[in-house]
């Protein structure tokens, strides 16, 4: 087995991850996850989703994959569909990390 980040073999146990975008499994050496966290930061902030916002206050309410919550900075109900793009977001967004 091949670590997807540093292209070694892989002769320990294995850090698996399951994909941002596309659910397709992944293996890294557990040395690699750091890499792959930072990745997977950067993936969510160029999508700037509601899902990933500080803002958010979740709601238990979902219809169709889309999620419904309300947004503390806007003060204001809101919809979103985790793992999709919210261009109309991005003044807003701010990461949770």
């Amino acid at each position: 087995m091949t670590c997807n980040h540093c292209k070694e073999e892989i002769t320990e146990k294995p850090f698996k991850w399951g994909g941002y975008w596309a659910k397709v499994e992944q293996y890294y050496h557990q040395e690699c996850k750091s890499a792959v966290d930072k990745s997977i930061y950067e993936m969510q902030l160029i999508d700037t989703n509601c899902n990933d916002c500080i803002f958010l206050e979740r709601s238990n309410k979902k219809v169709n994959n889309i999620l419904y919550g309300k947004c503390k900075k806007l003060n204001k109900d809101i919809t979103f569909i985790p793992k999709h793009c919210m261009i109309e977001n991005q003044d807003c967004f701010k990461h949770r990390k």
